[in-house]
């Protein structure tokens, strides 16, 4: 009978130590899935990947978007007479959608400013941190674009209480221009 309890116990003991290493096993796995599926580019990253599939230009919109559950970054660069709308999946930094147009002279009227051998002292990533120790958050876009004849890069930042700032810094020397609420 001794026996048979001691088989028994060890039954039960090796059984329950190998529900219990199955479970460990289960959880981390579902965590180490969970982190992946989390995992974001940064936007620098995605900024070179888009600069090295146009072969160069200067970046004019950087947005990190969410659609259906995956993020992504649109990117849009401006080339001579072309632009680019590149699209970068956020998690693997794989390019999603590569659009190239030539702007036609009309089309191109608002970017003249841009082309004409004008380019920022600043860069978009100095401009980025200006604009985030001003205000405290997350950067969900980015956009150079032209101000009254002035180059300019515009942020929106969303910050923990989810509130939308628009940032504005001027592309030439740094300086912050404005600071507004977006409703």
């Amino acid at each position: 009978m001794t026996s048979i309890t001691k088989l028994l116990t060890s039954v039960l003991v090796i059984g329950g130590l190998g529900a219990g290493a199955y479970t460990v096993t289960e959880h981390q796995a579902a965590v180490a899935q969970t982190t992946t599926s989390t995992h974001t580019i940064s936007e620098a990253k995605a900024k070179d990947i888009a600069l090295y599939t146009s072969k160069g230009g200067t970046v004019t919109d950087i947005e990190l978007e969410s659609d259906e559950g995956s993020k992504k970054y649109d990117i849009e660069i401006l080339k001579q007479n072309r632009e680019f709308d590149i699209e970068i999946d956020a998690a693997t930094g794989k390019v999603m959608k590569y659009n190239e147009e030539i702007q036609s002279k009309n089309d191109s009227e608002e970017k003249d400013f841009k082309q004409q051998n004008l380019s920022p002292n600043v860069s978009l990533e100095e401009a980025k941190k200006i604009a985030l120790d001003r205000v405290k958050g997350t950067v969900t876009e980015a956009e150079l674009e032209d101000d009254h004849n002035r180059l300019v890069y515009e942020f929106e930042i969303s910050t923990a209480n989810d509130h939308e700032i628009e940032v504005k810094v001027n592309a030439e020397n740094g300086k912050v221009l404005n600071v507004e609420l977006d409703d």
